[in-house]
């Protein structure tokens, strides 16, 4: 329906043959008995059914889908009716301390400047704590364990283009992934990116990285002990108006520059803000400080992800690890194979010591006793964030200034994710060093789905109208896109794009006037 003089459509980008699909996924299968196993196989033969249990992430382009459901992975090429099964079942030689691991979430990640068809990659999260990387061609490209906990979430933050900048300023990419328990490992852009493109070019040459010129992976390590049950965390901008500082105590009139804007939310209290030193020290806002574990882990060698077979090798240097903690030193998570034990086949190992993470204090938070935010989506500029919560609420959150701007009620089980559309534009003015500086950029728009509805509304970011609604089917899912890995204020123009899962098909969202 049109409204505002803007249309919402649903645009097909392919079929999926799902029978081939769900018999992909059962293919690779370890459900423990044949009650089960038929059980696992009657709900991934229904699309509908199979979307719900599965986790699944979509490229920027949407030509291809991830889909993950327990331990088997299918890359499928949208519209093409071929697939990439990876066996990314866990092997004792991996390190891990369980035999067979479920897959927990996984989410594309695509390079800025890299060659198309080899600037693409899919980072998976297990519930041991693994983090693995694979090429679009099922090739373990790199094995981190940096946690003993399950991976919850993915959340990249890249630096945006042009127009993002003028409002925001240069930010830092960062990667943020969550714990089960509550813990976040963000993972620097940089050293990512640097890790990720050398992994990339070794894999198209067929070849190893070595350890000799195996770049290395900076990370720090948080928990929120003032949030009694954590949710998601998303990382969000710096306004270039907004000077977030804080007195170092132990420096008389000592000021700090910060870096990393952390929301978290989740129960108690619903939405908390963080703010951290850029330095190798969290300092909290009110300026009491707090070391980060920060680690460096080089990348593994590449492996083949097909066989079923993974073992995989750890790493050169690295030290004795254990750093990190209170005292603020530098630790080592490499990632040595841990030694099978002796005894039977699915016998515990010990887990893996890990680099301790950091308790911080919040900068501000918003409670409310009834309320339990379970999701949060930052738009690309790092400044809007839409959470989702049990009381059937959206709420727009202004991750600058620290306060919900609006609130839509009766939106129970939605689905969030962000667009911009080229249909129309708006206009920014900026004001630095008492220069007006004055942009057009795509305007950005709120997707919110309701899934027990069958209704895709669209909101416009800055006037808040809503300018489209599109009756869609019941029982999808919406998959929103981040921006490359090394984008920064040249790479030109980069736009959030949005889909709509449903049954055989993904759709795309689409703004026309």
């Amino acid at each position: 329906r049109m409204e505002n003089g803007l249309q919402v459509a649903l645009v097909i980008c392919g079929g999926i043959d799902w029978s081939d699909v769900s018999d992909a996924l059962s293919h690779t299968q370890n459900s423990g008995g044949g009650n089960r196993a038929a059980e696992d196989a009657r709900r991934l033969s229904d699309p509908a059914t199979a979307i719900a249990t599965c986790t699944s992430h979509v490229s920027r382009d949407g030509q291809l889908l991830a889909l993950a459901h327990k331990q088997s992975l299918v890359i499928e090429q949208i519209g093409k009716n071929k697939r990439t099964v990876i066996d990314a079942k866990c092997s004792e030689d991996d390190g891990s301390s369980m035999l067979i691991e479920s897959i927990t979430a996984v989410h594309f990640v695509e390079l800025q400047g890299m060659p198309a068809g080899a600037s693409l990659c899919l980072l998976v999260g297990y519930a041991s704590g693994f983090i693995r990387v694979f090429n679009q061609k099922g090739l373990l490209l790199m094995s981190h364990h940096l946690h003993n906990t399950s991976v919850t979430h993915i959340n990249l933050r890249s630096g945006g283009s042009t127009w993002h900048h003028a409002e925001t300023g240069e930010q830092a990419e960062e990667l943020c992934i969550v714990y089960s328990d509550g813990t976040v490992v963000c993972l620097e852009g940089l050293s990512l990116f640097s890790a990720l493109r050398a992994s990339l070019v070794y894999a198209g040459r067929n070849q190893s990285a070595g350890e000799e010129v195996a770049p290395t992976l900076d990370y720090r390590k948080w928990s929120f002990p003032s949030v009694e049950r954590v949710s998601d965390v998303a990382l969000c901008s710096m306004s270039p108006d907004v000077v977030l500082r804080s007195v170092d105590p132990t420096k008389t009139g000592t000021m700090m520059t910060k870096s990393s804007h952390v929301v978290v939310v989740g129960t108690h209290p619903t939405l908390s803000f963080y703010v951290t030193d850029s330095h190798d020290t969290a300092r909290l806002s009110s300026g009491a400080a707090a070391a980060v574990a920060l680690a460096s882990v080089a990348v593994t060698k590449l492996t083949s992800a097909v066989s079923s077979f993974m073992g995989w090798w750890g790493t050169s240097g690295g030290g004795g690890g254990g750093g990190g903690g209170v005292s603020g030193g530098v630790g080592s998570a490499s990632g040595a194979s841990v030694a099978t034990e002796a005894g039977s086949e699915n016998s515990a190992k010990p887990k893996k010591e890990m680099e301790a993470a950091v308790a911080v204090t919040p900068a501000s938070y918003i409670e409310d006793p009834k309320r339990h935010a379970s999701r949060i989506v930052i738009d690309t500029t790092g400044t809007r964030g839409l959470v989702t919560d049990n009381l059937g609420r959206v709420l727009l959150v202004d991750c600058i200034y620290h306060h919900v701007t609006r609130m839509w009620k009766g939106y129970r089980y939605a689905q969030c994710a962000w667009m911009h559309s080229t249909d129309n534009t708006t206009t920014h003015t900026t004001t630095t060093n008492t220069q007006q500086q004055v942009c057009e950029r795509p305007a950005l728009y709120a997707v919110i789905y309701l899934p027990k509805r069958g209704l895709l509304e669209v909101w416009h970011a800055h006037s808040g109208k809503r300018v489209g609604v599109i009756d869609a089917k019941m029982d999808g899912v919406l998959l929103g896109s981040s921006h490359p890995l090394g984008t920064t204020a040249q790479s030109g123009l980069t736009l959030s794009r949005c889909y709509l899962l449903q049954g055989t098909a993904l759709h795309e969202v689409i703004l026309s006037g």
